[in-house]
Formats: structure tokens, sequence, C-alpha cells
């Protein structure tokens, strides 16, 4: 078993979504719904363009995939010049930080509360920018 297989089994519960860079966010989620089929289904906020996937995991746990373009010139992929970003869906957020952070690995800000979850921000080595979500389990219970 590799040193790193114990973050993955306790920590990582799935992969939360894909952030992008888009010159147009609500044209391109507007486009996504009309001929795709894409509708919003957990609304983060009043000017939303994200889409949400439902599913459970392995464990019969509520969970969401989020597609989310991003008007681009934003900083919220700072310090990162990529255009995208994964989210990853995490439990013990603190106690993976603790892991990542002893490994080398650099965090970006604070954790951060939302009424939705704690969020944690880390670098990869190709600065790339991975967002850690601990999701709010009361938040969403009504949401399926």
């Amino acid at each position: 078993m590799n040193k790193h297989s114990s973050i993955l089994t306790d920590h990582i519960v799935g992969f939360g979504g894909f952030f992008f860079k888009s010159k147009d966010p609500k044209g391109l989620t507007k486009w996504c719904q009309e001929l795709l089929g894409f509708t919003t289904q957990v609304p983060y906020t009043k000017e939303d363009t994200a889409i949400t996937f439902r599913w459970k995991s392995f464990d019969g746990v509520n969970q969401n995939t989020v597609w989310a373009p991003f008007k681009e010139g934003g900083d919220y992929f700072a310090p990162s010049q990529k255009k995208w970003m994964i989210n990853l869906i995490v439990k013990d957020i603190e106690q993976l930080l603790t892991k990542l952070l002893a490994q080398g690995v650099q965090q970006i800000g604070k954790i951060e509360e939302e009424s939705y979850g704690k969020f944690a921000w880390i670098l990869d080595p190709e600065d790339n920018k991975i967002e850690l979500w601990e999701p709010n389990r009361e938040f969403f219970a009504d949401k399926y």
C-alpha cells in the first residue's frame, strides 16, 4: 500500500466539480440547458450558472458534482494561471489539510465556511489550484 493511500481512503469521497473560465457563463449554461438537457438543480447563489449533477456514493450518501463556468477575468482560480480548477469532495477537511501540509503541499488561503460546506484550496506541483469541499449535509437534505 502506498503511503498516500490513507488520504484517498480516509478523506477523498469523490469528484466534486469542474470549474472553468468562460467568455459568457450565462450563455454557455443556457446552451447546455437547451441543447444537452442540463438543468440547474441546486443553485448556490442568485446569479449561479452552475449545473449540479446528483448521484449517490457507494455507501448510499447523496452527492453532487458541479459543472461551473466562471466569468473570465476573475481571481477565483488565483494564484494559478490555468483556465480551470477541479473540486474534490472530502471528509474531515482539517485533518486532510494537516496530512497534506506535512507532505509539503501548499495551501492557498484559509478554510472558508459557506452554508453548503467548508472549502480549502491547494496547489499541485504544476500550479493547478484544487478546491477541497466538505459538504454540509444539512444544506442538501431537502434538495434530493
